[in-house]
């Protein structure tokens, strides 16, 4: 069986806030390790939500999270 998820050469994921975002960071993750590039877009409601979910801070501005 091939991994398909390795043909997707870019893949945009978006936080928009609901719960569950531990999911959404694992797949982030199985997305990179995979050698997708991943365009990430993050909500402010996405930021309050992981930051209280893990404990990851996310800055508030886009070049400070590249």
């Amino acid at each position: 069986m091939t991994n398909n998820l390795s043909k997707a050469r870019t893949v945009n994921l978006a936080f928009t806030g609901a719960s569950g975002a531990q999911y959404g960071l694992r797949l982030l993750q199985c997305l990179v390790a995979a050698g997708c590039r991943v365009n990430v877009m993050v909500s402010k409601a996405a930021q309050i939500v992981i930051a209280t979910e893990t404990d990851l801070k996310l800055p508030g501005t886009p070049p400070a999270m590249q």
